[in-house]
């Protein structure tokens, strides 16, 4: 019986620590950990080593290393999901719609500018024939 030692690399990516990858040896495990935070995809990385004791059936875990990229917010552990707020459905008596005077009003302005352009083509017209 003897103990066995592994390395797991976690990830803080999209709002969650996810498990990369395990290794059995520490230099490895490391190694991959400085590539990974290198990628854009990747906020925060961890090295967590894990002994496991099959004498005593115990396991030890330690973070052996752990790196964030600057400028970015602390990964924090997920939260529970909010509630959206729902927005009551506006009923259909108070949509404000046009009345119908104002629409009677726009009509009447675009149909008497319309006629006055009309008038004053055939006055241009008229005035150019008679000369």
């Amino acid at each position: 019986m003897g103990s066995h030692i592994s390395y797991e690399i976690y990830s803080y990516k999209s709002g969650n620590w996810v498990i990369d990858s395990i290794h059995d040896d520490k230099a490895m495990a490391l190694h991959q950990a400085k590539l990974l935070i290198g990628s854009p995809h990747h906020i925060g990385i961890r090295v967590i080593e894990e002994s496991y004791d099959e004498a005593t059936d115990k396991t030890v875990s330690k973070v052996i290393f752990k790196k964030q990229k600057t400028g970015t917010r602390k990964p924090k552990p997920p939260k529970k999901e909010k509630k959206e707020a729902v927005r009551p459905a506006v009923p259909a008596a108070s949509v404000k719609k046009p009345d119908s005077f104002t629409k009677r009003l726009v009509f009447l302005l675009l149909a008497v500018c319309g006629i006055g352009l009309v008038l004053v083509a055939v006055v241009t017209l008229l005035m150019s024939a008679m000369q």
